[in-house]
Formats: structure tokens, sequence, C-alpha cells
């Protein structure tokens, strides 16, 4: 086969290179979903993968003495349960629900859980990862006077600010330039006069407006997923604070947490996976 009879073939093979004909332009590319069907159908997303472990605690704590004489200026605070996330591994921090129980009366030894929001404003709880609070909180457990301004309206006190003026104008005293007075500090409202002394109800037991009221749903919107990623070596620890004194008896307090242990490998992968992608010229 000479030269010419192997372009010819060649040309023939591609008909976009010969002379007068434009080469055939890329289609453009699709941004439609496209539809997954998983083997198995829905059964396949309720399959949990070998390396998830499924983990719960339920922690419980008797009442002691001080819990009966506790004041807002003498809190009585303890821990009700703590666990540390072991080494190489991730905590995938799923729920969580306090329970306080109460004799019930009816037979020795018998108890029943507290009603929910009883005792709201005498004792409250607390969640915290290596001691930080992770979530937008507050909390008044104890009611506040209704007042005429609107709180969404009033604003945060401020100290003033200091004016910069000109040294050497104006005068001078003892040898001190005189400067541009400032605006007078501002200071608290009404509403925020009458707040403080609620709000530092708890202060002692440091967690202050963030004390979860009792009550056995965790914090957030309920039908929303609430997930922390609790990373290795790090510890959760569930907390109870009481800042007035308990006027019954209480069979003891209870929390329980429940979640999955993943390997942080895994969970970086996953995490990986979940990155926001966004078209190129967004």
């Amino acid at each position: 086969m000479n030269g010419h009879e192997l372009a010819q073939r060649f040309l023939e093979a591609n008909p976009g290179l010969q002379v007068g004909h434009a080469p055939p332009r890329p289609e453009p590319a699709s941004h439609c979903a496209t539809p997954v069907v998983q083997a198995g159908g829905a059964l396949a997303s309720l399959l949990m993968h070998p390396s998830f472990v499924p983990f719960e605690q339920l922690y419980r704590k008797l009442p002691e003495e001080g819990m009966f004489s506790a004041t807002p200026q003498r809190n009585f605070k303890f821990e009700l349960g703590a666990f540390q996330v072991p080494g190489q591994m991730t905590f995938a921090f799923v729920d969580y629900s306090f329970r306080v129980y109460r004799l019930s009366g009816a037979a020795p030894g018998d108890t029943v859980p507290l009603e929910s929001g009883r005792l709201s404003t005498l004792m409250g709880f607390d969640v915290t990862i290596d001691a930080y609070r992770k979530g937008n909180l507050q909390y008044q457990l104890d009611p506040t006077p209704i007042e005429a301004t609107k709180e969404a309206y009033v604003p945060p006190p401020s100290a003033g600010t200091i004016a910069s003026g000109s040294f050497g104008q104006g005068g001078t005293r003892t040898g001190i330039a005189a400067i541009a007075p400032s605006a007078p500090p501002q200071g608290a409202s009404q509403v925020q006069f009458n707040a403080a002394p609620f709000a530092r109800s708890a202060a002692p037991g440091g967690a202050g407006l963030s004390l979860m009221p009792q009550r056995s749903e965790r914090q957030g919107p309920l039908p929303l997923p609430f997930t922390y990623l609790v990373e290795s070596n790090q510890r959760v620890q569930f907390q109870c604070t009481i800042f007035k004194s308990i006027p019954i008896p209480l069979a003891f307090f209870e929390v329980d947490v429940t979640g999955l242990l993943i390997p942080s490998n895994v969970v970086a992968s996953l995490m990986h996976g979940l990155r926001a992608c966004h078209p190129q010229g967004y």
C-alpha cells in the first residue's frame, strides 16, 4: 500500500478532516440527574457496614444531701456520666436523653420517671465535648417579668467609646491635652437589668443560660439529624446543675447516650465524599 492509498483510507475513516468539512463539535455535558438503583433496593440503605460499631451507655447517679439545700449562690453540680473516645476511632454522637426518677410510693424500691418539665426551674443539664459546648443555646430556666419594651429591639449595653480629639487645641490643664469628650456610657436597659439576676442563677455552675431544662429531649430541632463527630481521645461529659433546693424525694438521675464508633480513616473518607461540589462558573 503506497502513501496515497494510506492517506485516502485515513480521510475516509475521519471525514471531519477532509477539506470543506468542519470537525464535529463536542456534545455539551448533560446536567440531568442520573437515576441510581441500588442492588437490593431499599434494603441496601438499611444495612450497617461491618466497621460501624453500635454504641450506647447508660449512667445513673443517686441523689445526695446537698441537692436539697442548693441555692443560686451555692449550686450543687455533679458529673452524671462521661466517656473517652478510643484511639483511632471517631464517635458519631447521634442522640442522648436525660431523665430524673422519683419514688413511686406503690412498693419499696419502685421508681417512675419524673414528668418532663417538672423541677425545670430548679435544675438543668449540660453536654460538653472536651469542655466545649457546641451550639447556640439560650434557656431561660427562671421566668422573667413582662416588660413593655420588646427584648428584640433592646440594644446591648455599651461602655461608650473615646473619641479622638486634637492635642494642644482647646487649652491644656496641668500639661495634659484636652480630648474631645465621647458619648456617655450607656447602661443596661430595664429588660436587661431585670433579666440579669435570673441569668446568674446557674452562673456558679459554669453553664449559665446554656443550661438545658429538665426534659428527656435533646437540644436542637428534633425532626432534623443530630450528629456530632467526636474525634479520638476526646471526652464527652454530661453534667447536672441544681441551683435551687429540690422539694421532693428523688430516686436517681439518668442519662442515656447512643451513637456509632467508626474508624477515623473511614469517617475521613465519608466526609470527603460529602464535600459540596459547585459546577464550574458558579
